[in-house]
């Protein structure tokens, strides 16, 4: 059973190596420090910025952190309706899990 749970660990935080896998936690501070980068990088109002931003956004949600998750995915919300429009598929991802969020912290 320990082989298992290891097994699922390492395979969730994306690290094969048990001495180098130190769980979820640094997995959500890496994706903070991308879109920091990302955000220097391409600035805000950028569809790859916005990307990253949805990904923390999904995170904060599995956290059931709704007010977070609700904060990333209207700020990426903006970007991709400004960029791709409101019928791209990835635009309606966007709002599908927003609504989810909503839902669920109203629940």
């Amino acid at each position: 059973v320990a082989d298992l749970y290891v097994f699922f660990f390492q395979a969730e935080d994306g690290i094969r190596d048990f001495c180098l896998s130190r769980g979820l936690g640094d997995v959500y501070k890496r994706q903070l420090k991308t879109l920091s980068i990302i955000e220097s990088e391409f600035g805000k109002d950028n569809p790859n910025t916005a990307q990253i931003q949805k990904c923390v956004g999904e995170v904060y949600k599995n956290q059931r952190n709704f007010n977070l998750a609700e904060k990333y995915f209207q700020e990426c919300l903006k970007v991709f309706e400004r960029h791709l429009g409101d019928g791209d598929p990835t635009t309606i991802k966007v709002y599908t899990e927003l609504s989810q969020v909503c839902l669920l912290y109203t629940s």
